[in-house]
């Protein structure tokens, strides 16, 4: 009886083992899909202004850039 409860708790070691080290080479993977989400989620806003963007003058692109960088500017430095 003794070998056959030394074998079920090796089993369960390795079992655990096992799974411990599938989610630890996952984790980084998880982090990264979640990172390339948001990464796509800003692209696909980004990619919606093009078509206001190419309707304006180079006068207004300029300034649309000035003010989107100022306002990105004041945002940082606002604390939450």
């Amino acid at each position: 009886m003794d070998y056959v409860n030394e074998s079920k708790e090796k089993c369960s070691t390795d079992a655990d083992k096992t799974f411990v080290e599938y989610f630890e080479t996952k984790r980084p993977k998880l982090a990264a899909t979640a990172s390339n989400a948001k990464t796509d989620s800003l692209k696909q806003f980004l990619n919606s202004l093009i078509p206001d963007l190419l309707s304006m003058s180079d006068m207004h692109l300029r300034t649309y850039k000035r003010r989107s960088i100022e306002l990105i500017d004041d945002i940082l430095s606002t604390p939450m």
